[in-house]
């Protein structure tokens, strides 16, 4: 069967969260004809990498005026409340909704700003595809 996303045979679960932590996932919907969600990345997943490239103020979502932090992501009102959990993921995500398709901005998944948006996820499209 098809993988939810890229290290699930590896390490046997499927990107998910850690105990009392949420993740803001980026899915594609239906790519394949059977409604099915294929794993892009998430939150906060990606701040390692950015924080190596010195982008993170440049790229991330902002949450009280700073860039989102990895603590952020296990901070809670009410303990794994899924809909505090996607609350979060709502405002850090709406921020990056404009995001034009064509622009070469840095990106948490663009975090040289080499290529657009667009052609990354029509590349991320293709490996699955051929899989």
């Amino acid at each position: 069967s098809a993988r939810f996303c890229p290290r699930e045979r590896r390490q046997g679960f499927e990107c998910r969260a850690k105990a009392d932590k949420f993740k803001c996932g980026i899915f594609f919907e239906n790519l394949l004809g059977g409604r099915e969600l294929k794993w892009i990345g998430a939150l906060p997943d990606a701040i390692g990498r950015a924080e190596r490239s010195n982008v993170q103020d440049e790229i991330f979502p902002k949450v009280n005026g700073q860039p989102v932090q990895k603590s952020y992501f296990g901070q809670w009102s009410r303990k794994c409340d899924p809909t505090e959990a996607n609350a979060k993921c709502y405002l850090l995500m709406a921020q990056l909704a404009d995001d034009k398709l064509d622009s070469c901005k840095k990106t948490v998944g663009n975090l040289d700003g080499d290529d657009t948006i667009g052609n990354q996820l029509c590349d991320q499209a293709r490996r699955f595809l051929q899989q």
